[in-house]
């Protein structure tokens, strides 16, 4: 799913229905969205993934080569995106404290 950052405009980009989601799986998934929303000219500015196992390993093995960081460069459009992690639960700490 896409989001506009400043607008109402969000819309369904792709689904992937599958039994077994590997971390190898979400970036081939990951690389064709990303293909597609700049062929249509969107920029991406961020991604957000929860607390899943498959999913910290996606971000830390295929996007930040070994070590988790805050945000990735994009090889192709050389823009910055940020890398969220566990949105519902960064909220319900800060909320929290």
């Amino acid at each position: 799913m896409v989001k506009s950052v400043v607008g109402k405009y969000k819309d369904l980009v792709s689904i992937y229905p599958m039994s077994t989601l590997t971390a190898s799986k979400q970036l081939e998934c990951f690389n064709e969205v990303m293909t597609l929303l700049r062929n249509v000219s969107l920029n991406v500015v961020g991604i957000s993934v929860d607390n899943a196992s498959t999913n910290r390993k996606f971000l830390v093995d295929c996007l930040c080569e070994g070590e988790l960081k805050t945000c990735i460069i994009d090889p192709v459009m050389r823009q910055t995106i940020f890398l969220i992690f566990d949105p519902v639960h960064d909220l319900k700490n800060v909320y929290n404290k």
